[in-house]
């Protein structure tokens, strides 16, 4: 028996529900809803399973766990968490606006007591990583590596409470991805968990680089290894335990040598996670390459994608006047928006950003600087060309549209493109990691009709604010 039926039957009995009055209800036959109780035969869709719901007088939670139970049932349990897992990366995820004080730590081990020190517990772990930390951002040019997991428990209160801080600090972080396509812990899906942890150190004011390996997460994979996690500054090195409860601070300067040779020859053997891009070129570059495929694809994001949908004119047009070597830029930014319409793209946008672009002409794939905010008749015209171009639109927003997430991908490649507004710079992550690519892509591909305006209502929608705009113009 399924845990939809199971759960059905709960219902049923706890309502004391009369089967026969139930089918009839729903349009079903009697004899097919016992099946369906049973567990010899499942939902026919969602707007049944609702209406299952409305009979019974079910609470908005318990319908929606009668709801996941009905999906579960229908795609099984791995792929539906997986969906949600994007879902949820997609419409969570967000850049962390505070930082820890430094006067919240409480350091209680004297770093001069000798040349090594043993660690006994978390507590002791963690104000010395914090010490190493914060005098490291003190030098010049401070240079922290680490070889450790990003979900390990403490590790974010120390990169926390140094992402506010001043100085030249470069962090390289090397991080264990699982060699196991969808594997979870906890019904999360491990490898997008820890892009999850590790995004949101790009946005603090050090120089965060991240590498990555392939390697066995399960529990018992670092049982017999004493000391998996290291982390080096200029003057220290810490060996920790699995469970960051135990470790090992290192101050001798061979043993120091010889942990940083082998980090470095890990590094050497690990793949660089995400790009930072920095300036328009590197840009245009990037995505250029990743869409110039043969492959149909998606482009998901909330704002719609402007560029993809510019003339030559507009172009010529709108880039700012005041720009060194414009024409140079003008002829990139024509070969790059030609490159984005020339692909087999499905758009997927949210109405509220089209309707925002409506009333801003804020292009969110470019710096501000870089154009001129078009006209509300131009502003109409490209619209118009989105919605004529067959892009679906979201009746919901994926988030709170304060994180700037661009998503392209196909079965064969994928770019995931993230704003930092504070460094006003681009994070990509090229998706060659085939269980994020195949994630990705299948969520897009399965993302469930009632979620999109159909699309004579979505014009009706934009005819209407456009008549609201023209008529506060005037």
């Amino acid at each position: 028996m399924s845990e939809f039926s199971q759960m059905l039957s709960k219902f049923i009995k706890e309502r004391d529900t009369n089967i026969y009055m139930l089918a009839k209800y729903c349009n079903y036959d009697r004899a097919n809803m016992y099946k369906l109780t049973s567990g010899k035969r499942n939902a026919p869709d969602l707007p049944f399973v609702k209406k299952l719901a409305e009979y019974m007088h079910l609470s908005p939670d318990e319908e929606k766990q009668l709801i996941e139970k009905y999906k579960i049932s229908v795609v099984g349990y791995e792929t539906y968490y997986r969906r949600k897992n994007i879902e949820e990366f997609l419409s969570e995820f967000a850049f962390a606006e505070t930082a820890l004080s430094m006067a919240q730590i409480d350091f209680r081990i004297d770093m001069e007591s000798g040349k090594n020190i043993i660690l006994k517990n978390s507590h002791d772990i963690e104000s010395i990583l914090i010490h190493m930390f914060t005098a490291e951002m003190k030098c010049e040019h401070g240079k922290i590596q680490m070889l450790v997991q990003p979900e390990i428990e403490g590790l974010s209160n120390v990169l926390n409470l140094c992402g506010h801080g001043e100085g030249n600090l470069r962090i390289d972080h090397i991080v264990r991805l699982s060699n196991k396509p969808d594997y979870m812990e906890g019904e999360k899906l491990y490898n997008l968990e820890c892009l999850k942890k590790i995004l949101p150190y790009y946005n603090y004011n050090y120089d965060y680089n991240t590498w990555y390996y392939y390697g066995d997460i399960s529990a018992n994979s670092y049982e017999f290894t004493m000391f998996p996690y290291m982390i080096l500054t200029s003057e220290f090195g810490c060996l920790l335990t699995a469970d960051m409860k135990n470790g090992y601070l290192i101050s001798e300067p061979e043993m120091l040598e010889q942990m940083r040779n082998n980090f470095c020859r890990q590094q050497k053997q690990s793949r660089k996670l995400i790009n930072c891009v920095e300036n328009i070129a590197e840009q245009f570059e990037t995505v250029g390459n990743m869409v110039a495929t043969k492959y149909s694809g998606y482009g998901l994001q909330d704002d719609p994608c402007v560029m993809a949908f510019l003339e030559d004119e507009l172009i010529q047009k709108y880039v700012a006047p005041q720009m060194e070597h414009r024409e140079i830029l003008v002829q990139m930014t024509t070969e790059y928006c030609r490159c984005l319409a020339n692909q087999d793209v499905t758009y997927i946008f949210s109405m509220e950003g089209i309707l925002n672009f409506l009333k801003t002409g804020i292009i969110t794939e470019l710096d501000p600087a870089l154009y001129t905010s078009p006209t509300l008749e131009d502003r109409i015209r490209i619209v118009k060309r989105i919605l004529e171009n067959g892009t679906r639109l979201l009746r919901s927003p994926m988030s709170d549209r304060k994180t700037n997430m661009n998503l392209y991908v196909t079965s064969e490649h994928g770019l995931l493109r993230v704003a930092l507004p504070e460094k006003k710079v681009f994070l990509d992550i090229i998706l060659k990691e085939s269980e994020l690519l195949h994630s990705f892509y299948d969520y897009c591909e399965s993302m469930e009709e009632e979620l999109f305006y159909e699309k004579d209502e979505a014009e009706k929608i934009v005819r209407g604010e456009v008549e609201k705009i023209r008529t506060n113009h005037k």
